[in-house]
C-alpha cells in the first residue's frame, strides 16, 4: 500500500494538479476537458479505495450523490498507451520542472518571461518539442523564446533527459542575491567546522554514539548544500 499511494500522490501532485489542470484552466467550460478531469478524478478515488476507504466513498458520494458507492464499482482497467507520445510529453515536463526550479531558485515572479535553451541527450528526442509540446512547454513554464544556443552566464539545470539553460540575466538583482548567497554560505561554514570539530571529539563519540551519527548525517547535509551554493555563487558571477 505504501508504494501504491506514494506513486498516486506523485501523479497527483506533480502531473495531474500541477501540469494538467495548470493547462485546462483557460478551457474548464469545454465538455471534453471537463470529461476528462471527471474521468482521472474517479479513477483516482477508486485506485485510493483500498487505501483510505472513508475518505474516498465521502468524495466519490459529491461527484454523483444519488449513484451506488464507490465500493461496488469495477476496478479500472488499464487503456491503450501512446508510447511516444508520453515519452515527448515526459521530456518537455522535464524542461517546465527545470525552468520553475530556476524561477524559485532566483525569486523570478512566474509572470516574467524567460529564454530557455533545451539539449536532449538522446537524440531521439530531439523532435520531442514539436508541435503542440512547444506550446505546452510556453504556457506552463512561461517561457517565450526556445533556442538551441545558450549564452554566457545562463543558469543550468541538468535532469534526466534533458539539459536546460534559462537566460536569468537582468530578470533579478544579482548583486543582493550574490550577498544573499554569501551570507548563507557563512553560516554554513560555521556549522560545518563545529560539525567536525565534534566528530573529532573520540570521547563525544563513544559517550553518544547516537547522537554523533546525527551529527555526520547533519555533516554530510550540510556539506552538500555547501556545494549547490558554491555552484550558485559562480553561476552569479557569471551573469555579473
Amino acid at each position: 500500500f505504501g508504494r501504491a499511494a506514494s506513486e498516486l500522490e506523485t501523479f497527483l501532485w506533480d502531473e495531474f494538479g500541477n501540469l494538467y489542470l495548470e493547462l485546462t484552466k483557460p478551457g474548464l467550460e469545454e465538455e471534453t476537458a471537463r470529461a476528462i478531469l471527471r474521468h482521472v478524478v474517479e479513477t483516482v478515488l477508486r485506485l485510493l479505495h483500498p487505501i483510505c476507504p472513508f475518505v474516498t466513498e465521502e468524495l466519490w458520494s459529491k461527484l454523483d450523490p444519488n449513484g451506488a458507492p464507490l465500493i461496488r464499482a469495477p476496478w479500472p482497467e488499464p487503456g491503450p498507451v501512446d508510447a511516444d507520445l508520453e515519452r515527448r510529453m515526459r521530456a518537455a515536463f522535464e524542461v517546465v520542472r527545470a525552468v520553475r526550479d530556476v524561477r524559485n531558485k532566483y525569486d523570478i515572479k512566474a509572470a516574467e518571461p524567460l529564454r530557455a535553451t533545451v539539449e536532449f541527450r538522446d537524440a531521439s528526442l530531439k523532435d520531442a518539442l514539436g508541435g503542440e509540446v512547444v506550446q505546452i512547454v510556453r504556457t506552463l513554464a512561461g517561457v517565450w523564446l526556445l533556442t538551441f544556443e545558450p549564452e554566457r552566464g545562463d543558469a543550468r539545470w541538468t535532469g534526466t533527459d534533458v539539459t536546460v539553460f534559462v537566460g536569468i540575466a537582468g530578470k533579478f538583482d544579482v548583486a543582493t542575491e550574490v550577498a544573499r548567497t554569501e551570507k548563507e554560505m557563512g553560516a554554513l561554514e560555521g556549522q560545518i567546522a563545529g560539525s567536525r570539530s565534534k566528530l573529532a571529539n573520540e570521547a563525544f563519540r563513544k559517550a553518544k554514539p547516537e547522537l554523533a551519527a546525527e551529527v555526520e548525517a547533519k555533516l554530510q547535509e550540510a556539506v552538500s548544500k555547501q556545494a549547490e551554493l558554491k555552484a550558485r555563487l559562480a553561476e552569479l558571477k557569471e551573469i555579473r
